[in-house]
């Protein structure tokens, strides 16, 4: 267990809409989301392009989280959510409790 349990945030990818990115900086930049770190629990804001290729950058694995949570489910926050999924589960040791995911309720609720 870690001695630190102070949280703080990791940036994994800012790059939000459009759709596609050209010019110059095509490719530059990650979709948006956004680690939590509390000790070794990771939380997940968002899941946008690119997510499990940021998070092994960032030093984690998909093992690491505890918990994903969306924002609101736009495309650029969400388009890597299914990738993650269906890749990580290679990554995530036996007996690991599930990761909870958390969005958006009803509109107006």
């Amino acid at each position: 267990m870690a001695s630190n349990l102070a949280p703080h945030v990791v940036t994994l990818g800012t790059a939000g809409g459009p759709r596609w990115w050209t010019g110059a900086n095509a490719g530059k930049r990650a979709g948006i989301s956004t680690a939590v770190v509390v000790g070794d629990a990771v939380y997940l804001v968002d899941a946008g392009s690119g997510v499990g290729n940021q998070l092994m950058k960032a030093g984690f694995t998909p093992g690491d989280l505890r918990g994903i949570f969306l924002t609101h489910l736009h495309s650029d926050h969400t388009i890597d959510l299914a990738s993650l999924a269906i890749f990580g589960l290679f990554t995530i040791p036996a007996g690991k409790r599930p990761i909870r995911i958390l969005g958006p309720g009803d509109r107006g609720a």
